[in-house]
């Protein structure tokens, strides 16, 4: 999704993605939905990692990692699982199935003019499907976030 039909409800400045997905196999560095530039430079972006088996949240500027968040618990192929990050200056969150939020408290944000899902500049496409995503134009608390994927 790009130009006004994303920019029309795009947030620059902060935001939370969350995503109900299962993956049904390995692939590497899987993007469940980036927020970006067309590029991998500058990005916010869901994944899973299949050589870790980890979920994140990465947000890299000017081709810098910003905030990179990951899951101390392995995802497993074909279970469902639910995961969110939130995003803004100097505050970064991320959780699955309602563990511990990870928290970062240095960064800066990306410029976006696109929304893919499933899949990200530079990176692999999911091998899973995608239940649910959806993106709030707020960066939610690290409770909501919790609350959120339990």
């Amino acid at each position: 999704m790009t130009g006004t039909n994303f920019s029309s409800w795009y947030s620059q400045s902060q935001g939370t993605m969350y995503g109900e997905i299962s993956v049904i196999g390995l692939s590497i560095n899987g993007v469940i939905a980036s927020t970006n530039d067309t590029t991998s430079n500058n990005d916010v972006r869901l994944r899973a990692l299949s050589g870790s088996s980890i979920l994140g949240l990465r947000v890299n500027v000017n081709g810098i990692a910003e905030a990179t968040l990951s899951s101390a618990n392995a995802f497993t192929v074909n279970q469902s699982f639910k995961l969110a990050g939130f995003y803004q200056v100097n505050n970064f969150g991320f959780t699955s199935n309602g563990n511990t939020v990870l928290t970062d408290t240095v960064g800066v944000l990306p410029i976006a003019t696109q929304l893919q899902l499933g899949f990200g500049p530079g990176a692999s496409v999911i091998n899973g499907t995608i239940k649910r995503f959806i993106y709030y134009p707020v960066a939610l608390t690290p409770t909501q976030l919790q609350g959120l994927t339990s």
